[in-house]
C-alpha cells in the first residue's frame, strides 16, 4: 500500500499579524495627507510667526512649495533674507522635532516593545515616514541656508552630515546583513 504523500506534507502557517492590502493602500494615502498637511503647516507657521515675512513676500498667499527655501524671495527695502531664512528654519525644526520625538515614542511601543499592539503597527509607518519627510525637509532647507549664506561653512557641514549619514547606513546595512545570516 502506497504512503499519502498529502497526509505527511507539512501544513502551511499563516503569517502572524498579516496586514491587509486596503489597509495597505489606506496607509500610504494617510502618509501623502500627512505630507501635505505638514508642508500646509510649514507654509502658515512662516506666515504668521516670521517677523520678516511681510518684508520678504507678498501679500497675497503663496501655497507650500516643496523645500520652500530654493525658491527666490522677493526682495524689497526691508527684506533682511539671512533673518528671514534663520526664522524660518527655526519654526519649521520648531514643528518637526517634536513631530519625530512622537514617532519614535510611537515606533518603540508598537513595534519595539513585546507588550506592544501588532493591529497598530501597519498605521505607525504613516506617522515614521511623515516624521522623517519633515526632517528631511529641514535639513535640506538648512543646508541650503548654509550654503547660501556661509558658503566655505555650509559646504563643509553638507559634506560631514553626508559622512555621518553614509557612515550610520553602512553600519546599519552590515549589522543586518549578519543578522540575516544567522
Amino acid at each position: 500500500m502506497a504512503n499519502n504523500v498529502l497526509a505527511n506534507a507539512p501544513i502551511a502557517q499563516p503569517k502572524k499579524h498579516a496586514t491587509a492590502p486596503l489597509a495597505i493602500v489606506l496607509i500610504i494615502i494617510l502618509t501623502v495627507v500627512l505630507i501635505l498637511l505638514g508642508e500646509r503647516v510649514f507654509s502658515d507657521l512662516n506666515k504668521a510667526f516670521n517677523p520678516e515675512y511681510g518684508g520678504c513676500r507678498l501679500s497675497s498667499y503663496h501655497p507650500a512649495v516643496l523645500y520652500e527655501s530654493a525658491t527666490p524671495i522677493y526682495q524689497s527695502v526691508n527684506c533682511q533674507t539671512a533673518d528671514y531664512r534663520t526664522n524660518e528654519i527655526m519654526l519649521h525644526s520648531a514643528f518637526a522635532i517634536p513631530i519625530l520625538l512622537g514617532a519614535i515614542i510611537l515606533y518603540f511601543f508598537t513595534h519595539l516593545r513585546t507588550t506592544g499592539q501588532p493591529y497598530y503597527r501597519g498605521l505607525t509607518w504613516s506617522g515614521v515616514v511623515f516624521a522623517f519627510w519633515l526632517l528631511v525637509h529641514v535639513v535640506i532647507e538648512l543646508a541650503a541656508f548654509l550654503v547660501v549664506q556661509q558658503k566655505t561653512l555650509g559646504v563643509y557641514l553638507v559634506f560631514i552630515f553626508l559622512i555621518i549619514i553614509l557612515t550610520g547606513l553602512i553600519v546599519f546595512l552590515q549589522r543586518r546583513k549578519q543578522l540575516n545570516e544567522k
